[in-house]
Parts: C-alpha cells; sequence; structure tokens
C-alpha cells in the first residue's frame, strides 16, 4: 500500500509542477484555470465515480455500507468543533477565523481525494468517497457557505438555493452508480469504457489545475503564517490516526477504514477559497492555506498510512 501511495504522490508532485510551470509561463491564466476546474468537477470526477461505483462494488458491499454516511457527517462535524478552539488559540477573529475553520475543516476530497483513492484502494475506495460525499456536500452548502460569508453579510442558508447546489454532477454520478448496484446493472461496454477514460483524466487535471491556482500565490506570505502550520500536525496526522484507532476499535469494516481516514487526512479543499472569493470573505487567506497544507501532504500521508500499517 505505501509503495501505490508514494507512487501517486510523486505523479501529484509532478502534475503541480506542470500546472505551476504553466502559470509561471502564462499557459494558464484566468480564463482557463477555471476552465480546467469545471472540467475536473463537471464531467472528469463524476465519470471516475461512477465507472468506479458501477465497475467495482457489489450489492452486498453497498447495502452493508451506509453507516459510512452517518460516520462521515460525525467526522465533518468534530474536525469543525475541533477547528474552534484552534483558530482562537492563534487569535483569529471574525471572518478570518471563520475561513480557517472552513480549510481546517473541510478536505480536498475532490481534486486530490478521488483519484488516490482509486489508485490505492481500487476496490473500495471509491465506494468510500461517495458515501462520504454525500456528508461533505450538504455540510459544504450549508455549514461551508457560513463559514465564507462575511458575519455582516449573513442572512441565512437558503434551502431552495442549497437544494439546487446540491444536485451537481458529482451527486448526480454517486446516486446513479448506487442505483445500478443496487439493481445489478453494469455500463454497456462501450459506454463504460468511455466513462472510465475520462474518469482517468481526473488526476492529471486536477493536479495541474491546483499548481496552476497556487501559482499565483505570494508564496513568501503564505508560508510566514504559522497557524498553517498546525493544520498539518493536528487535522492531517494526529486526528486521522485516532480516528484510525477508534473507529478500529469500535469495529467499522476494515474495507472502508483506511479509504475514510486517507479522506481526512487530506490537504485543505479548494472550494473553500472558491466560496470564499465569491461571497466576499478572505479567499487568498483560504489558498494560503490550500497551498501549504497541499505540499505539506506529500509527508503527512506517508506518515499516516505508515502508522495505519
Amino acid at each position: 500500500m505505501l509503495e501505490v501511495l508514494f507512487q501517486q504522490l510523486g505523479m501529484f508532485a509532478l502534475y503541480f509542477c506542470v500546472g505551476l510551470l504553466g502559470f509561471r509561463f502564462k499557459l494558464f491564466h484566468a480564463g482557463n484555470i477555471d476552465a480546467l476546474s469545471k472540467y475536473v468537477m463537471r464531467i472528469a470526477l463524476p465519470a471516475l465515480v461512477l465507472a468506479n461505483i458501477s465497475n467495482n462494488t457489489t450489492q452486498e458491499v453497498l447495502f452493508g455500507s451506509f453507516p459510512i454516511v452517518l460516520i462521515s457527517f460525525a467526522i465533518l462535524l468534530l474536525l469543525w468543533a475541533l477547528a474552534i478552539p484552534v483558530s482562537r488559540m492563534m487569535r483569529l477573529r471574525g471572518n478570518r477565523a471563520h475561513v480557517y475553520q472552513g480549510v481546517f475543516m473541510f478536505a480536498n476530497i475532490g481534486f486530490m481525494g478521488a483519484p488516490l483513492l482509486a489508485a490505492v484502494f481500487p476496490e473500495t475506495g471509491l465506494l468510500c468517497h461517495s458515501l462520504f460525499t454525500l456528508a461533505d456536500q450538504v455540510l459544504l452548502w450549508t455549514l461551508g457557505i457560513y463559514l465564507t460569508t462575511p458575519q455582516e453579510n449573513f442572512s441565512g442558508v437558503n434551502p431552495k438555493l442549497m437544494l439546487k447546489k446540491l444536485v451537481n454532477p458529482a451527486m448526480i454520478a454517486v446516486v446513479l452508480g448506487i442505483i445500478l448496484v443496487s439493481c445489478n446493472v453494469k455500463l454497456p461496454g462501450i459506454l463504460n469504457s468511455t466513462v472510465s477514460s475520462i474518469g482517468a483524466s481526473s488526476s492529471p487535471v486536477s493536479l495541474i489545475y491546483l499548481g496552476a491556482l497556487l501559482g499565483s500565490l505570494d508564496w513568501k506570505s503564505a508560508f510566514s503564517r504559522v497557524e498553517y502550520y498546525l493544520i498539518v500536525p493536528i487535522k492531517m496526522i494526529l486526528i486521522p490516526l485516532a480516528l484510525y484507532y477508534i473507529l478500529k476499535f469500535v469495529g467499522v469494516d476494515a474495507a472502508f477504514l483506511a479509504p475514510l481516514v486517507t479522506l481526512v487526512a487530506l490537504p485543505s479543499m479548494s472550494s473553500i477559497a472558491m466560496f470564499a472569493k465569491e461571497n466576499g470573505s478572505d479567499g487568498e487567506y483560504a489558498l494560503g492555506a490550500i497551498l501549504v497544507t497541499s505540499i505539506f501532504s506529500l509527508i503527512s500521508l506517508p506518515i499516516v498510512f505508515a502508522l495505519m500499517s
């Protein structure tokens, strides 16, 4: 497992560098960077999820795995509860404290999590990812909106808007995959091959996108913020390992245990920065956390995997 992880992280680092160099040499700009993001989130990632669920999941495994959704909700809410005292300890206030709680709580399960789990845990990784996504998306479009909206502008969550945002390509792929497995239906051969090939592109394109996105940042300023570094040992190492041994003790299915912990150990979610920018909060601050945690995940993830072995 560690060998596969190192191989994937090495590829991730190279893809990241391609995106970074592409930005530095002006091959990428705001317009096509945004197009890369839309391609991954609306086409490639849903294709990856659909292909892997329909091809690698049985009815028995699917029907026995739904408690993972409840566990996922509990984990995410626990992360938020822990993020609050950490932000206070670092003397963060107001909108910045909320954005920090967002980047502490939500992990990059789309751009990094799905390709990584598909490679390291080919049998159950993306089913676990899909079940976790159900909880992640509900909380992202409710609590995530609250944390990335300036307090003076926040007037509550619009239920209609939340439901509209929840009906997105990734969620549709999750639901469709679950329906196909539940009905014991396989995608036709040529369609399955096409969907699988498109899904395979999600890993390089998503990491190239992240590299290009973070290439526009002031790295010196980002790496000077002490609070970013706390996310790595606390949220990306200690909490995942604690969850691993707790969930193992209470008897969570071993096939889902390591994938679930891996999702928690991932770096900060890029969507938090997008939300913060769109809502008029501190988007650049969120991007700094994404930069620092993404780079340090190349060290923290092997540590977590080694201690889980």
